[in-house]
C-alpha cells in the first residue's frame, strides 16, 4: 500500500502553472485524479508499462515506476485516495499488463501500447493526447468525435488547470456506452493487439522509433 509522505514534501501538493519538470508533473497528476474522484466513488490502480527504459533517468526519477510510486503518494496525502500501485511498481510483460486491465472498469493512459492492450480486452480507454495518432485510434472505436475539446475519450491539452478532473469524470460517466461500443470492435482490437505484441517482444518500438496503429 502507498503510505502518507513525511516532512517538507507534504506540503509540495500544488501548482500555480502548467507543469514542466517531471516532478511538477507529478504533483500535476495527483491533484487532476483527486479532483476527478471528487464526488465518484473511484479507485485508483497505477501500472507501470513504458518499455523504454530509462527514459526517466536525469529527468528526477530511477525509472517509470518511481514516478507513478510518487504520484500515488501524493495522492494519498492530498485526498486519501484509494490508490494502489501494481506489484510493488515492478514492471509487467505485455500479456501480464493484458490480464490486469481485464479487470479494471476504465484506463487513463499518454501510452498507446497500453490504450491497445486495454481495448483488447474490453475495457474502455481515455488517452491523454500528444500525438495525433491517439485521436484516431480512439475516433476507431468510438464514435462521439474524439477530436473534440469536450471529448469523453481523448483529452486535449490535458496539463491546463481542471482539463483533466473534468475529462474524467466525463469518462467515467460513459463508461457503459463505451463497453457497448468496444464490444462491437472487439475482434479488430485483438488483432491489433497481437501485432503490439509482437512490436513489443521485436523491438520495433524502441526509442527513437516511429510506430503506427490503425
Amino acid at each position: 500500500s502507498i503510505g502518507k509522505p513525511s516532512g517538507s514534501a507534504a506540503t509540495d501538493t500544488k501548482l500555480a502553472s502548467r507543469p514542466h519538470s517531471m516532478r511538477e508533473h507529478a504533483i500535476f497528476f495527483a491533484q487532476a485524479l483527486c479532483d476527478s474522484a471528487k464526488n465518484l466513488p473511484l479507485s485508483f490502480l497505477m501500472v507501470p508499462h513504458d518499455f523504454r527504459r530509462g527514459r526517466m533517468r536525469g529527468r528526477g526519477y530511477e525509472d517509470e515506476s518511481a514516478y507513478l510510486r510518487d504520484v500515488a503518494t501524493r495522492m494519498v496525502h492530498l485526498c486519501d485516495a484509494h490508490v494502489h500501485l501494481i506489484n510493488n511498481g515492478t514492471q509487467y510483460e505485455p500479456t501480464e499488463s493484458a490480464y490486469i486491465l481485464k479487470y479494471a472498469d476504465g484506463t487513463v493512459s499518454g501510452l498507446m501500447h497500453l490504450l491497445i492492450l486495454s481495448a483488447s480486452v474490453a475495457t474502455p480507454g481515455l488517452a491523454l493526447v500528444n500525438q495525433e495518432k491517439f485521436v484516431a485510434f480512439q475516433h476507431s472505436i468510438y464514435p462521439v468525435d474524439a477530436a473534440h475539446v469536450g471529448s469523453d475519450n481523448c483529452v486535449h491539452d490535458f496539463t491546463a488547470p481542471g482539463v483533466l478532473a473534468a475529462a474524467v469524470k466525463r469518462f467515467v460517466r460513459a463508461r457503459a456506452r463505451h463497453k457497448r461500443e468496444l464490444a462491437s470492435r472487439l475482434p479488430h482490437m485483438k488483432l491489433l493487439a497481437a501485432r503490439n505484441f509482437d512490436m513489443l517482444w521485436n523491438g520495433e518500438c524502441s526509442a527513437g522509433m516511429s510506430c503506427n496503429f490503425e
